[in-house]
């Protein structure tokens, strides 16, 4: 047992505290789904699936812009913040002058060739006038992604949980409802996505300022902490832009072999799927950077082995909840969109195994061996080319989701032996397998209520979505919670409490 005041029971408290923000945040990313409701139901699936190739190729210009500087400042900041407050200016100084470079860079490039890649590269000629809008927002979205990193870096996750969970999808719903009611053209959404984005980068830097000044973090000397800066930082800028791509590919792929619209049902299984996303990476990664995370490898392990446990809690229900109910929810964002149910499960179930073991990656990198996560990044980026190029043509959106899980499963695979062979971590324990128990006896409680009681659907949901929330907390009550679990839910509880 871990006792108060000792360095594993600090530790577990703030990996707790982190958790409890996170996961408020990634439920309070579900707001983005109010806006993909909105656009599916005003605009229709078409429309959308314009505007999901658009934010993805901006996504992969933005990632380019990063150049995995987001997660240098997650290593270096703890670092240099024991010795001198100067050279964590020095840090973010470095990582601002490469991000201006490169953001200039990628935004000129995709405003120029906008045209050129919707009809060339993804055959979609109707993409050039909102590849030229978005390309506006690519700087604007670096420097976000960098300012809430750098309070991460201090483990203030509210801030990330606040701008990028809530205030972004809240603003980019409200700028872009007035926007589509007026004309339901996919220039005028892309149009209200670059405003958001220069909107929420201005309020990620007043959190920012709170804690550094801004002028000497833009100012203030790189001699030395450029290049190792840079030379930390390149395997983690072609690992992300690598897994990025692997995460988009099946879009690009998807626009040479079916419409728009197919794409616009795809992307909302994947917006629905991609709810269970990590929600203690940003946090383990200062906790197994410190001096002492390779002299303490019980400590390590323990963080690893507790936040798959918890992402594995919220996966395995989801997934269950998915497969009872995924269809009428696809049908709330309009006709035709059931057609993705299938898609949706198998996205749903590759999201929550990929959630849980990319914690492997964030142990990896803090290990100090990021090429190794770069080599997975390749490894699964060729596996999911080959069978995207081969499943797509023939399956369409189901066959580009069995490709995306086909390739987790293996990197997954990859990640295990890697977690136990190179940094001698077990990722696993036995209280994993309770979660996975709790979903299942959900599942089996609601598909025996359904095939004894029969009424209307409209009267069975609410009874079927009250069996499977009940079953699943009183399995996982029977079973037992661990004690940081008991301790983490009665953190959320007080939050909620003192709130209302």
């Amino acid at each position: 047992m871990t006792l108060p005041g000792t360095p594993n029971y600090t530790d577990s408290r703030t990996l707790a505290r982190g958790a409890a923000v996170n996961f408020l945040g990634m439920l309070a990313r579900a707001s983005r789904i109010l806006l993909t409701l909105f656009v599916t139901r005003v605009s229709g699936a078409h429309v959308y699936g314009l505007f999901v190739l658009a934010t993805a190729v901006a996504d992969i210009a933005s990632r380019i812009s990063i150049f995995g500087m987001d997660k240098s400042l997650l290593v270096f900041i703890p670092k240099t913040a024991e010795r001198d407050a100067s050279e964590s200016r020095r840090v973010l100084s470095a990582s601002f002058r490469i991000a201006l470079l490169l953001g200039g860079v990628a935004s000129a490039v995709l405003f120029c060739a906008g045209p050129s890649i919707g009809a060339g590269l993804l055959d979609e000629p109707a993409l050039g006038p909102p590849l030229r809008i978005i390309a506006l927002s690519i700087l604007p979205f670096t420097f976000l992604t960098l300012f809430l990193s750098a309070t991460k870096a201090l483990k203030i996750m509210s801030y990330d949980a606040l701008v990028s969970g809530l205030v972004f999808p809240l603003l980019l719903l409200l700028c872009a409802t007035p926007i589509i009611w007026i004309d339901r053209d996919v220039v005028w959404l892309t149009a209200a996505y670059a405003i958001t984005t220069v909107v929420a980068a201005g309020i990620a830097l007043l959190f920012f300022a709170r804690h550094w000044s801004v002028m000497q973090s833009f100012i203030a000397s790189t001699k030395r902490t450029l290049r190792p800066m840079v030379r930390f930082s390149t395997p983690l800028a072609l690992h992300d832009g690598v897994q990025l791509l692997g995460a988009r590919l099946e879009l690009f792929i998807l626009a040479f072999f079916v419409g728009p619209a197919e794409i616009g049902i795809y992307a909302v299984a994947v917006e629905l799927a991609t709810v269970i996303r990590q929600t203690l990476d940003p946090i383990l990664i200062p906790l197994v950077a410190g001096p002492e995370s390779e002299a303490d490898k019980p400590r390590v392990e323990a963080h690893l082995s507790r936040a798959v446990r918890w992402i594995l809690i919220v996966g395995s229900i989801y997934v269950a909840a998915v497969l009872l109910f995924g269809e009428p929810l696809l049908e709330i964002f309009g006709p035709g969109f059931s057609r993705g149910v299938t898609a949706l499960i198998v996205l749903a179930t590759a999201h929550a195994v990929n959630a849980a073991m990319s914690l492997v990656d964030s142990a990896m990198m803090a290990s100090g061996r990021p090429h190794v996560n770069l080599l997975n990044a390749l490894a699964f980026l060729g596996v999911h080319i080959g069978l995207s190029l081969y499943l797509v043509p023939r399956y369409g959106i189901v066959g580009a989701a069995v490709s995306v899980l086909a390739s987790v499963l293996i990197l997954a695979a990859v990640r295990v032996g890697q977690s136990l062979l190179v940094l001698k971590l077990n990722p696993f324990s036995a209280s994993q397998l309770k979660p996975i128990v709790a979903a299942l006896a959900a599942v089996i409680a609601v598909v025996t209520l359904k095939s004894l009681v029969s009424v209307q659907q409209y009267v069975l949901l609410p009874l079927l979505l009250v069996t499977f929330a009940l079953t699943a907390i009183l399995v996982l009550r029977l079973l037992g919670l661990e004690e940081e679990d008991r301790d983490l839910i009665a953190r959320v509880l007080n939050r909620v409490r003192l709130r209302t």
